[in-house]
């Protein structure tokens, strides 16, 4: 899908296994980014170490239900969202829930459409596919992507834990109707 943001074009398709190196790198990247200055290094290191590998990208990619969208312009990974088909969402009644486990975009990349993008076709993709249960996990402490969140129709719903490293933490569980 060829898509014009708010400053140049990009395109989103579907991420495949030829993607986990690409992919992993850029998770790690934006991952850190938005989360190191609040958190211990140690901590990062170890959830990305984890999270973040050639391998553990490839076998999440290779997962049940798991579906990545890229966002790219020119070759370079803009950002990335990532949904997992059939994820129940804390005790809320749904046939088809769908969770958003990740969506992140590059830095300079803020504020030019490829967030909305990815939202938008993981909305109409959630409608098309008899989705009952739009929701995600956000830290209750990043304001900017609770905003994001809250622009298109979620709501909070309930808390759950968040293991970063050896830091529990707890994020909000927001959801949506499709």
């Amino acid at each position: 899908m060829q898509t014009n943001g708010a400053s140049g074009d990009f395109v989103l398709r579907q991420a495949g296994q030829a993607d986990a190196s690409a992919l992993a790198a850029h998770a790690e990247l934006t991952f850190r980014v938005a989360w190191s200055a609040f958190n211990r290094q140690e901590d990062m290191d170890e959830y990305c170490g984890e999270h973040f590998t050639p391998d553990a990208v490839a076998a999440d990619l290779a997962g049940q239900g798991v579906r990545v969208t890229l966002a790219e312009s020119a070759g370079a990974l803009l950002g990335y969202l990532k949904t997992v088909d059939g994820a129940p969402c804390l005790d809320l009644p749904a046939t088809l829930p769908i969770e958003i486990a990740r969506c992140y975009v590059a830095p300079a990349w803020h504020g030019r459409g490829v967030a909305e993008a990815l939202m938008l076709q993981t909305l109409e993709r959630a409608r098309e596919s008899g989705c009952d249960l739009l929701w995600l996990a956000v830290w209750e402490q990043a304001p900017r992507a609770r905003a994001f969140y809250a622009r298109h129709g979620f709501a909070v719903v309930g808390r759950l834990p968040f293991q970063l490293g050896q830091d529990l933490q707890e994020d909000l569980v927001v959801a949506r109707r499709p």
